[in-house]
């Protein structure tokens, strides 16, 4: 007779009662959610250590599809560099980085295609962007140089031999050759006083 689960056996028309002390097994449903699996525990390894990844050999893509796709552009060369035909499944895998890193390409709305040549739209598409900010590096730099000289023409060259004119000192007052104040006018009687000493 095959045991429910419930407490009774199949085909017993009394059913006894669990006890309260009596230990229930856990499914195997449950075990399985709580055990990982081999092939998840590989796969949380290599997120893990995702930088140190490189030849993946064999292994089908389906398998490590799901680590790729948490790449970066530089995990992902390197890996696609190491492993020898790792190239012709990454295709969409371009496709999303092309999307994620080019505002202008990603304004377009454009649809993947399926043309397998992602991976070089992606290094046109950057190296035209290390154009573009090489260039406006350069006009920055021209500008720079042209406000410089603009600056340096505004500036004030001091010559080390010009000389300022020695101070000229002011005449004192008992030394001035001008009168300070208008001499005082002589009484009459000193005028007489005067001409009675010259004779």
């Amino acid at each position: 007779m095959a045991f429910t689960g419930q407490g009774h056996r199949l085909g017993d028309s009394d059913t006894l009662p669990l006890l309260e002390d009596s230990v229930l097994l856990p499914s195997t449903a449950a075990v399985a959610r709580t055990v990982p699996s081999l092939k998840d525990i590989c796969l949380s390894t290599l997120d893990r250590y995702i930088d140190l990844l490189e030849d993946i050999g064999d292994t089908p893509y389906y398998l490590i599809e799901g680590v790729l796709r948490k790449c970066n552009v530089k995990q992902l060369t390197r890996i696609e560099l190491h492993t020898e035909g790792l190239s012709e499944s990454t295709d969409e895998l371009w496709y999303r980085h092309a999307t994620n890193d080019f505002l202008d390409f990603r304004k377009q709305s454009p649809t993947y295609d399926h043309s397998g040549e992602w991976r070089s739209k992606y290094e046109t598409m950057r190296q035209r962007k290390e154009e573009e900010l090489e260039q406006k590096i350069a006009r920055l730099r021209q500008s720079y140089s042209q406000h410089d000289k603009v600056k340096q023409g505004r500036s004030v060259i001091v010559d080390p031999n010009l000389r300022l004119p020695k101070r000229i000192a002011r005449p004192s007052s008992s030394t001035s050759f001008w009168p300070t104040a208008a001499p005082k006018k002589k009484s009459l009687f000193e005028k007489a006083r005067m001409e009675a000493r010259k004779m």
